[in-house]
Formats: structure tokens, sequence, C-alpha cells
């Protein structure tokens, strides 16, 4: 399959000379095994020279040969990808910074509460308006209706004002 051997190709370009220096009596039967499946194997004739070049690049491994690969071999590229993966899995700044505050509770009350861990804003319950209701008669029921009817023709437009109001106009 083409898409198989451009893969492996791939592999053997980016880290063959690693694996060769990592285990290479594993490296070499891969090799083995990849070298007879390629003999043996009757492609198209469109990928024979891609069959070719795998077969220099395999060479080129076998002889540990890094100048002949084609496509060239950087080391640093490879060890300084390792350094960053490394400091991202070791790093403890970096996964708190990255996890999302989402508990199990947001998840079971997506109903009510909408996904807001998507939308990107905090989900706060709003106050019922019967409870604001039973509020303002409570604060009505401080003070006679005369007083209370004095504050809003005075414009006490709040609970606390009202209070305020009240309370200095019963003061002695």
């Amino acid at each position: 399959n083409e898409k198989r051997l451009e893969l492996i190709l791939l592999l053997l370009k980016t880290i063959g000379f690693i694996l060769r220096k990592d285990d290479p009596l594993q490296l070499k039967t891969f090799l083995q095994e990849l070298r007879t499946k390629c003999s043996s194997s009757t492609l198209l004739s469109s990928s024979s020279k891609r069959i070719e070049f795998m077969m220099d690049t395999i060479k080129s491994l076998k002889n540990n040969d890094v100048r002949k690969l084609p496509g060239g071999f950087e080391p640093e590229r490879i060890d300084r990808l390792r350094k960053i993966y490394r400091n991202l899995v070791k790093d403890k700044t970096v996964q708190h910074a990255n996890m999302l505050n989402v508990g199990l509770q947001d998840f079971l009350n997506v109903k009510e509460q909408g996904r807001w861990w998507i939308v990107g804003s905090a989900w706060q319950k709003q106050i019922s308006q019967d409870n604001k209701n039973n509020h303002n008669q409570q604060v009505e029921q401080r003070f006679n209706e005369k007083i209370t009817k004095l504050a809003k023709h005075q414009h006490m437009n709040t609970d606390v004002r009202r209070l305020v109001f009240g309370t200095l106009l019963t003061g002695e």
C-alpha cells in the first residue's frame, strides 16, 4: 500500500538513527522483515521509485551513514522536541493553567444551568421573583402604610433606602 510505504519512509527518515542507537537489534529485524516484504510484494510500477528510495534509506541506516540519508537527519530537532515534551509533561503550572474547573454537578445540571464551560462564563443561579416579592413585603410590613406611601412618593426605590427612610421617620 502506498500510504503505508510513505509512513514507513517518514518514520525511517525521522527517527531511524535514534532507533538504531536505542535498540539496534529490533531495528535490524524490522528492516529485514521490511526488505523481504518489499521484494516479495508486487506493487505498482509508480511506487517502484519509492521502494528504491526506501531501500536507499534502509542501506544508509544499516551502514550508519547519516550523510547519505535522503532529506537529511537533524538530531538537534528531535532533541529539542524531546525537551519541549518533557517540560510540558513535568511542568505542574502548565497543567493547572489548562485545567477546566468543571465538576460533575455542572454536567448533571446542564438542563438548568446550560453549558457555561463552552460559552466561557460562570453560571450563577438567579434569585426567583417570589423571593424578591417576599423580601419587599417584609420591608413594607415593618412600617405602616402612611410611611411606605411617603417613601414611594420620595422615590425611595430600594429596600435599603426605604428601611433607612422609615427608621428615620419612626425613630425618636
